[in-house]
């Protein structure tokens, strides 16, 4: 708060993105935005905006601050694509934002635009009336796939079973009958989770799909072997490893 004072100005970019709790943006960092020139202390990062640039702050946390949607358009200028994908879906996830909403500001800013909106603009529209991942987990194993020029998958694609049941995969294939469920820990504790792993696996079975598991160390440990078992379920024979 004292920051804001002395900046007459409001906390913004990875400052905010840490207050409105988006998922991957770094949290050692303090920086404010300012309509005014001020020298700022070496441990501050002070973004200028026009004294008559429209600027979108609410009150939260005792701080004024960039809205949601404010905070990821500040932040596609300072983030790499995939760390900025996991602020967005995060933003979504939490309802702080929507698509519709987000587009609109950035047709808002026009020609004027600054760097990096281009690729929020690409990842808000690949998610405009579909669903977003689950987890940043999830967008790290995503763009593992695609990176090893597997094709992309359908996202949070729910099956139906013949008694009505559903289940949901975290990416699909579907016309292959394909499926990827993504767990954050790299094995299940307890009777009742083996059960819930057996269950799950025999629905899918009944149902003549094929689904494969991954984690963040079978990414980082057997990731090609993975790339070419899944390449081979989908009957795709060309990949970059």
């Amino acid at each position: 708060m004292a920051m804001c004072l002395w900046a007459k100005g409001f906390v913004s970019h990875r400052a905010a993105a840490f207050l409105w709790k988006m998922d991957g943006v770094p949290d050692q960092l303090l920086e404010v935005t300012s309509r005014f020139r001020r020298r700022p202390p070496s441990d501050v990062i002070v973004h200028r905006v026009a004294a008559d640039a429209q600027v979108h702050t609410v009150r939260y946390g005792g701080f004024i601050v960039t809205d949601p949607t404010s905070t990821l358009i500040d932040l596609a200028s300072v983030l790499d694509a995939p760390t900025l994908e996991k602020a967005l879906d995060s933003t979504l996830r939490q309802r702080r934002s929507y698509p519709a909403l987000i587009l609109s500001r950035l047709d808002e800013m026009g020609s004027r635009g600054r760097n990096g909106t281009a690729t929020l603009r690409r990842l808000v529209e690949e998610r405009d009336g579909r669903t977003g991942t689950d987890s940043p987990l999830e967008i790290d194993v995503k763009n593992f796939l695609v990176s090893h020029g597997l094709r992309p998958p359908r996202l949070q694609y729910w099956v139906t079973g013949s008694n009505g049941d559903r289940r949901r995969l975290d990416f699909a294939w579907p016309h292959k009958r394909v499926g990827i469920e993504v767990d954050s820990h790299d094995w299940h504790e307890g009777f009742e989770a083996l059960e819930r792993d057996v269950s799950r696996g025999n629905f899918y079975l009944d149902l003549d799909w094929r689904v494969l598991r991954i984690t963040r160390r079978i990414m980082r440990t057997q990731g090609g072997t993975f790339v070419r078992k899944l390449a081979r379920l989908l009957g795709q024979t060309e990949l970059r490893l």
